[in-house]
């Protein structure tokens, strides 16, 4: 199951992949999330995934370095499914986890945005 990092105020993200999800991360969400991160090649050290906070997108703008953002949910910048620049980071911004599990029919879209990110 993937483990999600602290806040981000005090986390220092290593990574250049970022999964950003909002709300609390169940264990059904988690074990979602996990095996989008397999499905898509990655080593599960290959990646930070943290929780959207008030301070998530300060923190992104003030980052130093460049990410690949994946944003789960409405509270980020962005259209779902389409690929944009933003504070010198890529982002692609998708559905929650949260109605991925609520609403099982969002999970081919979802795939196709996953994959629009993992072409960054």
């Amino acid at each position: 199951m993937i483990q999600p990092h602290g806040h981000v105020q005090s986390l220092s993200i290593a990574t250049t992949k970022v999964f950003v999800y909002q709300s609390e991360l169940s264990d059904e969400a988690a074990t979602m999330l996990g095996k989008m991160v397999a499905a898509l090649n990655y080593q599960p050290d290959s990646v930070t995934i943290i929780g959207a906070e008030a301070h998530t997108l300060d923190y992104f703008e003030d980052a130093q370095a460049s990410h690949k953002i994946v944003f789960f949910g409405n509270r980020c910048p962005g259209r779902f499914g389409e690929a944009m620049h933003w504070a010198g980071h890529q982002v692609v911004k998708t559905h929650s986890l949260e109605d991925l599990i609520s609403n099982p029919s969002l999970k081919k879209e979802t795939w196709s945005h996953l994959k629009l990110f993992a072409g960054l």
